[in-house]
């Protein structure tokens, strides 16, 4: 039962085996008081007469002491990194480690008012914008959830929004412990298609002109929004109707 429990549902975890050596490495002694301070730390022997020192991390260990870890010992070899089971790719260690160590700051996702914490959708390190709307920004470059929407050439009726696409962008940076819990949420709150009939004798979604070009995608999204204020007031009704109490500012 002892053994059992071990492997306990522990929601957020991050695992990191390091194998035992007989000479010391690079900040070897570092790394292993690091290592120490794992929510649950053992090791393990293996056949050959190998030693696999384990440390488990949970979302209430010393987060930032977790990612100086993976900078440190993830090119050792025989080193393996595992969140929640999977075993992580190089390039997926080297982003996880950026976002524990944006986990332990007051990042704009998790802190401030609702309204602070509704500007993008998701990890703000992603970038993709939720409730404020900016053409100045969009010129620069930034993108929003809109730039998923899509039309057929020519054909302005009603643009569909590829949540796949969105959610698949959305995917690598739900490793972070801090990832708002919400975000699924609004995703699914988000409308399948919008429609570019006229209201009230003008447009809602304004087509663009996509040989203007900008620093994302070399273009603006196929429609924006005509106003930004009307944008505003336009997902906080659609967000609070769906999920209440959500866009409100506290």
């Amino acid at each position: 039962m002892k053994f059992m429990d071990k492997w306990k549902d522990r929601g957020w975890w991050v695992s990191v085996e390091i194998e035992k050596r007989n000479s010391a490495r690079k900040n070897e002694n570092l790394v292993r008081e690091l290592l120490d301070r794992a929510s649950e730390r053992y090791d393990l022997d293996l056949e050959g007469r190998k030693t696999l020192n384990r440390g488990i991390f949970t979302a209430d260990a010393e987060i930032q002491s977790l990612s100086k870890l993976l900078d440190l010992c993830k090119s050792w070899k025989g080193t393996k990194i595992y969140a929640k089971g999977n075993l992580l790719e190089m390039r997926k260690i080297g982003r996880l480690s950026g976002q524990l160590e944006c986990a332990g700051t007051q990042a704009p996702c998790r802190s401030g008012d609702r309204h602070q914490q509704l500007a993008f959708l998701g990890c703000h390190q992603l970038g993709i914008g939720l409730l404020d709307y900016s053409l100045a920004s969009l010129k620069k470059g930034d993108r929003y959830w809109f730039s998923y929407l899509k039309s057929e050439d020519g054909d302005y009726l009603h643009a569909a929004l590829d949540k796949s696409e969105l959610a698949k962008d959305l995917d690598p940076y739900q490793l972070c412990p801090r990832f708002p819990d919400d975000t699924q949420m609004i995703l699914e709150a988000l409308p399948l298609s919008v429609s570019l009939r006229p209201i009230n004798n003008r447009l809602f979604w304004v087509p663009t002109k996509r040989k203007i070009r900008t620093t994302w995608l070399c273009r603006f999204p196929p429609v924006i929004p005509c106003s930004a204020e009307l944008y505003r007031l336009w997902l906080a009704e659609l967000l609070d109707s769906r999920l209440p109490g959500m866009a409100r500012k506290h």
